[in-house]
């Protein structure tokens, strides 16, 4: 449904201008939406904070939500398909952005990332969803997004175009003090454990050794000598932490920090924004928060 508000000018000509209603799947996708919408369009995202994106259902009122929207954001690359089945059947003449269109993605492993090949005969290569982790990528995001809300407000296509300008200008900068910072890292220390295989496009762009405990899906469990290989790998490579994502099950990271005697970190976000007034409360600050979090556990 759109909201129609009239703006009378100078010389008392009225104005016609339209908001929108826009829905993104997730709250990094939400927070990107609303850092090109106008401040009259109204920006909601399905899915709450510290929820994992990958299986995640949503309620008929959520779906009821998507209907009324005008536009529905997307991550794409197989991150939610439950809501490619649910929109396929939702009514409503939405457009429908996917913010990863043009995008060259990363393949992964849909087990674990130890390359044992051996250990799981059934494994198989998915398309990385997690494309946000590279700042580059982010800038294609927001240009989808700019794209697509003018596409649906045509009358406001340069304040759009202004906005996510502005917008990308951040991105750049902190882009830039990313590299500097993970370079400034001592070489021994540039790699880390995380819960599931959600950083490599962060590790390709910055540098960064990357060993992931699950596949791209958080809730596959390595086996025992998956675990015990992951242990040695530990070890013999001189990891300094193993890093709990917020979104995931601490268990198996707990354990394995445990086996390999190194340290635990709990502050790094993936797959959610953190609260709205703490440091991950926006995309950006999410992207800082974890810069901070990775530079003061490595170093």
């Amino acid at each position: 449904m759109r909201l129609v508000y009239a703006c009378l000018g100078f010389l008392a000509c009225s104005l016609t201008s339209e908001a929108i209603q826009i829905i993104a799947s997730n709250t990094l996708l939400e927070d990107m939406a609303r850092e090109v919408a106008l401040p009259e369009d109204q920006v909601t995202g399905l899915l709450p904070l510290g929820v994992d994106p990958h299986a995640f259902q949503p309620t008929p009122k959520q779906m009821q939500r998507v209907e009324e929207a005008d536009v529905l954001i997307l991550n794409g690359l197989g991150l939610e398909p439950w809501l490619e089945r649910a929109t396929s059947e939702a009514k409503g003449n939405r457009l429908r952005v996917t913010a990863s269109d043009g995008i060259d993605p990363l393949k992964g492993n849909s087990c674990s990332a130890d390359h044992d090949h051996a250990d799981h005969d059934h494994a198989h290569a998915e398309v990385d969803p997690h494309a946000w982790h590279d700042l580059a990528n982010v800038l294609v995001y927001v240009g989808n997004i700019e794209k697509g809300l003018a596409a649906a407000n045509p009358t406001r296509a340069a304040e759009y175009a202004a906005r996510a300008s502005a917008y990308k200008a951040r991105i750049r900068e902190l882009d830039t003090e990313a590299r500097a910072r993970m370079a400034a890292l001592p070489p021994a220390s540039r790699r880390f454990v995380t819960s599931h295989d959600s950083l490599a496009y962060f590790g390709r762009a910055y540098g960064i050794e990357i060993i992931a405990i699950a596949g791209l899906r958080p809730d596959r469990e390595p086996s025992a000598r998956q675990m015990t290989r992951f242990v040695s790998q530990v070890r013999d490579l001189g990891v300094r932490a193993v890093f709990i994502e917020s979104t995931s099950n601490p268990k198996i990271p707990r354990l394995l920090a445990a086996e390999a005697g190194v340290k635990v970190v709990t502050e790094l976000h993936t797959d959610s924004l953190g609260p709205k007034d703490g440091p991950a409360g926006t995309f950006l600050g999410l992207f800082r928060a974890n810069l901070d979090t990775l530079e003061r556990s490595l170093k």
